[in-house]
């Protein structure tokens, strides 16, 4: 008797500028998307501990539509809607993302004015914490969400992640450079 299927996941790296974009996609749709300054580190040694027990490989035509939706999210349309995706996001965490996904390129809305569209604009930090968590940046564009008092966080609070989201605020002309 045969054991349990060991999951495929298909990789690729696109660069734009000094933005690594690494995107990653199971048989289902696009899994996951892995941004990075400058970075150096292979694509696949990069999603190995992020896909334990998964074979990965190296191919941009698996991930043929992911990097079509990335390329058409920086060029300022919404590629979301139309996009298989292989993500298991909460309730809570999917309206999230339906909402940050009708963020205009260029514009930009705080934590609050988020959670205002979901109907509870006191739910901020668990907004926060929803797009902490996005496995699909750029395509659910959470680098658009603010604090009130300045960048807030992007996949945490690193100086290396807040140079990515002022990177991405920067190339859409929603944050001025300093």
């Amino acid at each position: 008797m045969a054991g349990p299927a060991v999951p495929m996941i298909h990789c690729w790296r696109l660069r734009v500028g000094r933005l690594s974009v690494s995107v990653a996609s199971s048989t289902l749709g696009a899994k996951r998307i892995e941004l990075s300054l400058d970075s150096q580190t292979p694509v696949l040694e990069l999603f190995r501990p992020l896909f334990p027990g998964s074979t990965l490989i190296l191919s941009r035509d698996w991930n043929e539509p992911l990097i079509v939706a990335v390329e058409a999210s920086l060029a300022g349309d919404s590629p979301s809607a139309s996009l298989q995706t292989d993500i298991a996001p909460t309730p809570f965490q999917d309206a999230v993302l339906r909402a940050i996904s009708r963020i205009p390129f260029g514009s930009t809305l705080s934590y609050s004015e988020v959670a205002a569209t979901l109907g509870n604009p006191s739910l901020a930090r668990a907004v926060g914490q929803a797009l902490k968590r996005n496995p699909l940046p750029i395509v659910f564009p959470c680098h658009r969400v603010l604090a009130a008092n300045g960048l807030g966080g992007f996949g945490g609070r690193s100086p290396a992640n807040l140079a990515i989201k002022r990177f991405l605020l920067e190339r859409e002309g929603s944050l001025e450079t300093a």
